[in-house]
């Protein structure tokens, strides 16, 4: 239950006088407005005069502050929720009496809901005094005076309407505001603003985000907050989670919410007022907790200043997208695993890492390593046989090598006359969208001539069931291009610079190469299945950059050294492109042409122990 429902409960416990009956008031508004305004003062007084009129001791009041009664939330999750069971623990007794303005303050819901409401209360032995009208109702007094049910229906009759005619009428006036707005022809505020109240002495939030406030009718950024939102992105693109953000923002002193803060910053990350876009729903209508009436969305560009820029929230909105993409489990982050662009290049499975404690020299030394998830997930042994693992050091390593060497990475997004991949697929998804939209056009053009059948009704529903998806994905594909396009590509003095703290299990660096990975690689396939070359076995890894550009690499896991390569499956032939000296990370060079010449090679495949 909410904070102001402890209220509830400690004015339930009370006791009256011998002899003398209790009336527990209850408060109820709905708005900031009437926050500020008269109707708190005026219902107290109303409470006042009641006790006094009829010889009642004043019980302390309940109070549903900024709720609403008409889809029944004060009863449901507010105070008078915590009122209606207290008479069911005892706490309320047979003979108290809740006093209430009029009956609009319990509900203004449906008059069937709320007839149900007043004589759940009623038929407890709980009595109800109203001041608009002058009445006290009671299950006995309803039934000594039958036309108190009249007065109790047309009471809630005229209370929904009230609601629902200015339900309609507001939400008439935000649709025009909205579509005002976006010709131009008004540039007020729409709901109620972020701004600083003298009457209160304090900000009172509107229906504004955090990170701005209004000033003398213009909003501006509120500092600290604007500035602790710039750094929650910073990190998010950086590579962190929500969690790992959440948990730096306390150690800084910082947390933007003193509870859920990881979901906080989630709906934050999503939120489109951080490019200054203000989004209004207008007409959505709720009903037992689901949504009967999602309403009409408008989006109000320029409503705010903008946070960040447009492409930077793209951004995020690609990389959020992505599943299993942000998450970090464990205190040491995977470089390559957890990302899912690691998988096993013989079965297909994702690839995670786990920490193994191993002797060396009489010491426990923790190794980390590069595992195929189908042992972990089905308990059987990886199909295409092998290891099932390896250390992850020595994949990190070369890895990191290959990108710190400006033609390496270079040649990974060098696509020639090739159209770019991210391109392609929105190409593509194009097309099929169009198709869709030719077979919707044929059925309306047949309902201009006559009635469809239900067939053809059918039809047409799952069509533009159809188009939404095809729309969404198509939306989600333009972002991702234009991220793509316009996306820094990473230099190799920012994979350089990270390799020590890498390979020392630095968590900072660790997290920016992870994000460099997810910037460079679309996927990395790593075989357990060693390649045996020349008299050594060697790990083969396959990376495929983003822009669908593929690179060999075998890795030596005992020496360190690691060769790009050519290689031929059909003919198990290897030609080394670039290999790397493990005494000097950076030193690559082509290999003499008598070294490049092609070496046979084969695959050796470690039979599994007998069951």
């Amino acid at each position: 239950m909410k904070s102001h429902n402890v209220t509830a409960r400690r004015a339930a416990q009370h006791t009256a006088a011998d002899g003398q009956r209790r009336l527990i008031p209850y408060y109820r508004y709905s708005s900031k407005a009437q926050e500020d305004g008269d109707s708190l003062r005026r219902q107290a007084d109303y409470a006042k005069q009641a006790a006094a009129k009829y010889g009642y001791m004043l019980d302390e009041a309940i109070t549903d502050a900024g709720v609403s009664a008409f889809e029944g939330k004060n009863h449901k999750e507010g105070a008078l929720g915590v009122f209606i069971e207290s008479i069911e623990s005892g706490d309320i007794r047979p003979g108290d009496t809740l006093h209430v303005e009029n009956f609009d303050r319990l509900s203004r819901e449906a008059p069937l809901r709320a007839r149900k409401l007043i004589a759940e209360i009623l038929t407890k032995g709980v009595g109800i005094l109203t001041t608009q009208p002058d009445q006290l109702f009671t299950e006995e007094t309803m039934a000594q005076n039958p036309a108190l049910g009249f007065v109790v229906e047309a009471a809630c009759l005229r209370a929904h309407e009230e609601s629902k005619t200015k339900s309609d009428r507001v939400n008439k006036a935000y649709r025009g505001k909205c579509i005002a707005w976006g010709k131009g022809d008004y540039l007020g505020l729409v709901g109620s603003p972020r701004a600083y109240s003298e009457a209160k002495g304090r900000v009172l939030n509107g229906t504004d985000p955090e990170w701005v406030i209004l000033v003398d009718g213009k909003f501006e950024f509120e500092e600290p907050m604007a500035g602790i939102v710039r750094e929650i992105v910073r990190m998010y693109i950086g590579g962190l989670g929500s969690l790992e953000i959440a948990k730096r923002l306390d150690a800084a002193g910082t947390p933007i919410t003193a509870s859920s803060q990881v979901n906080r910053i989630g709906r934050l990350l999503q939120n489109e007022a951080l490019v200054g876009v203000k989004v209004v729903t207008v007409g959505r209508r709720m009903k037992d907790g689901k949504v009967v009436d999602p309403g009409e969305t408008f989006r109000l560009e320029g409503y705010y200043p903008p946070l960040i820029s447009q492409q930077k929230f793209d951004e995020i909105r690609v990389v959020a997208a992505q599943r299993g993409r942000r998450g970090v489990k464990g205190e040491i982050p995977g470089v390559l695993t957890g990302t899912r662009i690691a998988f096993c290049a013989g079965c297909g499975s994702v690839l995670v890492t786990q920490n193994v404690s191993r002797r060396t020299n009489g010491e426990a030394v923790m190794q980390r390593r590069i595992r195929c998830a189908c042992q972990i997930s089905t308990g059987a042994r990886c199909s295409a046989g092998g290891t099932n693992s390896c250390s992850s050091e020595p994949i990190e390593r070369a890895v990191l090598d290959y990108c710190a060497t400006e033609g390496n990475l270079h040649a990974l997004f060098d696509t020639g006359s090739r159209a770019d991949p991210a391109m392609q697929r929105l190409m593509t998804k194009r097309a099929e969208m169009n198709e869709n939209a030719v077979k919707l056009q044929r059925y309306e053009a047949a309902a201009l001539e006559g009635p469809l059948s239900q067939v053809e009704k059918n039809a047409v529903v799952k069509l533009e069931t159809t188009h939404a998806r095809l729309l969404a994905e198509v939306r989600k594909l333009e972002r991702a291009a234009a991220v793509h396009a316009s996306a820094p590509r990473s230099t190799p003095d920012e994979w350089g610079a990270l390799y020590d703290g890498v390979l020392n299990l630095d968590v900072d660096a660790r997290l920016k190469t992870r994000a460099l990975v997810q910037q460079t690689f679309e996927r990395i396939e790593v075989s357990f299945t060693r390649l045996e070359w020349q008299g050594r076995r060697y790990i083969p890894v396959r990376l495929v950059s983003k822009a669908n550009i593929e690179r060999q690499l075998l890795i030596d896991a005992r020496t360190g050294w690691w060769g790009a390569v050519q290689y031929d499956h059909n003919e198990h032939n290897v030609k080394v492109l670039y290999s790397a000296d493990p005494e000097r990370r950076f030193a690559l060079k082509p290999l003499p042409e008598a070294n490049a010449a092609k070496a046979p090679a084969k695959r050796v495949r470690k039979e599994p122990a007998p069951a």
